[in-house]
């Protein structure tokens, strides 16, 4: 399966399209059997077949965003569009054929609007082969695909790559921001931890006069662990929520490094408050504990 990409400003039958910028539509010339071998599926219509040849009406396949754009959600099957070339429009090319978004070159680009034309029809010379294995793995096909291609013109020059690797190539600012993120996250929340638990125990110490006074009046265990845990219940929800505003403004500087995510995506930002406040709430429960199994008798007699 071949294919080739070019950019063309076309005119819509029906639709006001003389804005530059909203006339543009990427054409990709594609050979038989693209989208099954991509793995693209349909939503209407119909693939290429053989009798979309030179000598037939030309056709095109359109992908959901040319959908969005140019017929406002409409069933775009019939409906024709041409190519503009200057103030010269070429033959009316019918769309047979609706498929799925998909990227192209950059994952973080948003998806252009779309035309798949026919090799067949097209006469675009093919740059991109693309190979799908009915079983083991992509690279076993790279030594019979050369041969075969070297047996048609044996002065092609052919670069191989597998879809996994090119779109892991994409996405290697992304992965090396989430790995360094990461790290200092998860460094921050350490020294998080060994903060509160350092002011909880601190605390606890200079006040064991006053629990030991508690507790010898009568104060339960659960009551002083209770009253320790609220104070740190406090601590932990003011954190937070100092925390979440900084996290919020400073959403607009990490937007351009994030792939599948919003900056404030809720979800998100709930799970990473979650672990923050479980992973403190543990570290104030053990001086929380101490407190509450003191012996009074001998923390009124330290005093």
């Amino acid at each position: 399966m071949l294919h080739a990409v070019r950019i063309h400003d076309v005119a819509i039958e029906g639709n006001d399209t003389s804005s530059l910028a909203d006339s543009q539509m990427y054409f990709n010339s594609v050979s038989d059997r693209y989208f099954a071998t991509i793995g693209t599926p349909f939503l209407a219509g119909r693939d290429f077949n053989g009798h979309d040849t030179a000598a037939s009406s030309a056709v095109a396949i359109v992908n959901q965003t040319t959908v969005k754009r140019y017929f406002r959600g409409a069933n775009p099957i019939g409906r024709r569009f041409r190519i503009r070339r200057g103030d010269t429009l070429g033959e009316a090319i019918e769309i047979v054929g609706l498929v799925k978004d998909a990227k192209y070159n950059d994952l973080r680009k948003e998806i252009p609007p779309t035309a798949y034309t026919s090799s067949n029809q097209a006469h675009l010379p093919l740059t991109n082969l693309e190979v799908r294995p009915a079983g083991g793995t992509p690279t076993a096909l790279v030594a019979s695909v050369k041969r075969a291609i070297a047996s048609v013109d044996g002065s092609a020059s052919l670069e191989f790559t597998t879809l996994t690797a090119q779109v892991d190539k994409t996405l290697q600012r992304e992965r090396l921001l989430a790995t360094l993120a990461s790290f200092f996250g998860a460094l921050a929340l350490l020294l998080a931890i060994i903060g509160l638990y350092g002011v909880m125990s601190y605390m606890v110490s200079r006040r064991r006069r006053e629990i030991g006074i508690r507790m010898a009046l009568g104060a339960e265990k659960w009551q002083v662990l209770k009253m320790i845990m609220g104070e740190v219940a406090v601590l932990i929800g003011s954190g937070i929520a100092v925390g979440l505003g900084i996290a919020l403004g400073a959403t607009r500087l990490v937007a351009s490094f994030l792939y599948g995510v919003r900056p404030n995506d809720p979800l998100t930002l709930f799970l990473a408050a979650g672990v923050l406040a479980a992973t403190a709430g543990a570290a104030g429960y053990w001086p929380a504990r101490r407190a509450s199994r003191q012996d009074p008798m001998t923390s009124l007699r330290e005093e």
